[in-house]
């Protein structure tokens, strides 16, 4: 999961041939493709989806912790 924060480019690899390309967050985007490929999102871009589900409004591009905690203050600092 360290992959989101230190790469500027991902290659997804599923059977032999690339199953998706780009940067961190083009890649991730892709999270129905990556979890059926058998790998495992940042567990930031877990963290969101499950606030997004309970009507949190949070971006889908948050991949780092850094991330994450600068969304989550700026939401709660506007409450």
């Amino acid at each position: 999961n360290d992959v989101a924060e230190i790469a500027d480019r991902i290659i997804v690899m599923d059977g032999g041939k690339i199953a998706v390309m780009g940067t961190p967050a083009e890649v991730y985007q892709n999270a129905d493709l990556i979890e059926s490929i058998g790998l495992e999102l940042p567990p930031t871009m877990l963290l969101m989806s499950e606030l997004r589900k309970r009507g949190v409004l949070t971006s889908k591009t948050v991949l780092t912790m850094d991330h994450a905690v600068s969304e989550l203050y700026g939401i709660l600092k506007n409450k």
